[in-house]
């Protein structure tokens, strides 16, 4: 009977130490199915870290690529004065003359004349001439406008150095400095000092103002004078850019073709000189 119970007890001794020894392989187990399970989680977010950091570093460089140069932007031909004296060197018609390219007090062009237009009385001599070709081009202007039935009438044409700073002064006398650079160049900085800007009217009795645009003179004008190489220099909306008030009584002269092309893309002198300049090598 003893021999028995012994032999019982040896029986259920190794029945656990068996148990014992499984449960210990199961939680091996399970821990390294665990282990291995976070590690190809870790391993996926890893990669899936490292796709989107790629995803974003194209799209970072797609974005930066479709940003406009600004530095290029800034490299565009600047105008220079040389380049404006190239331009007004192979073309005297296209002489850029503002605040920021004067012209010396001992300028004063070739061959004046006198065009055969009406014009006001009380215009001086020297004031109502005009380059040659200049001239030319306004008297066929006059002469068909009037076959229109348009009445215009010569103001002011050449203005020496001299004469220029007379007006301006007078003009600062009645308005102030601030008002009469809105619309009078200083001495040097004048078109009239080239021979090829003229102010044209409808009548002798009307002031020089904007609503000069209004009259039949004036729509005329506007829709026919590059016609014949003249343009409006001072456009509306551009005074940023030419630095004077719009004034469409003020014609200048740059020649049929730039007439033409400065009208149809409704550019001022200073914008289609810029474009030359741009255009040279």
């Amino acid at each position: 009977m003893a021999k028995k119970k012994a032999n019982k007890s040896s029986i259920l001794k190794r029945l656990f130490f068996l148990y014992s020894f499984i449960l210990m392989m199961s939680i091996v187990v399970s821990a390294s199915i665990i282990t291995v399970n976070k590690s190809k989680d870790t391993v996926g977010i890893v990669k899936k870290s490292e796709n989107l950091a790629s995803n974003n570093s194209e799209k970072t460089i797609s974005i930066d690529n479709e940003k406009p140069d600004a530095t290029a932007e800034k490299n565009e031909a600047k105008l220079t004065k040389e380049k404006v004296d190239n331009i007004a060197q192979k073309d005297y018609r296209l002489l850029l003359v503002n605040k920021n390219y004067p012209l010396d007090s001992t300028f004063k062009p070739n061959e004046l004349v006198t065009p055969n237009v009406k014009r006001i009385g009380s215009v001086s001599l020297e004031n109502r001439k005009m380059s040659r070709e200049a001239a030319k081009a306004l008297e066929n202007m006059f002469f068909d406008a009037k076959k229109d039935k348009i009445n215009l009438i010569l103001v002011s044409a050449y203005r020496s150095y001299e004469s220029q700073a007379d007006v301006y002064e007078r003009k600062v006398e009645t308005d102030g400095a601030t008002e009469a650079s809105k619309y009078v160049a200083k001495e040097g900085s004048s078109e009239h000092q080239t021979g090829l800007a003229v102010d044209v009217n409808s009548s002798p009795y009307y002031d020089l103002a904007e609503d000069f645009e209004k009259t039949k003179e004036g729509k005329w004008i506007a829709e026919n004078a590059n016609k014949y190489g003249f343009v409006i220099r001072y456009l509306k909306g551009k005074s940023d850019i030419t630095g004077y008030n719009y004034e469409p009584w003020h014609l200048r002269y740059v020649g049929t073709d730039a007439a033409k092309y400065m009208f149809d893309n409704n550019l001022c002198l200073e914008e289609y000189v810029q474009k030359l300049a741009s255009e040279q090598k």
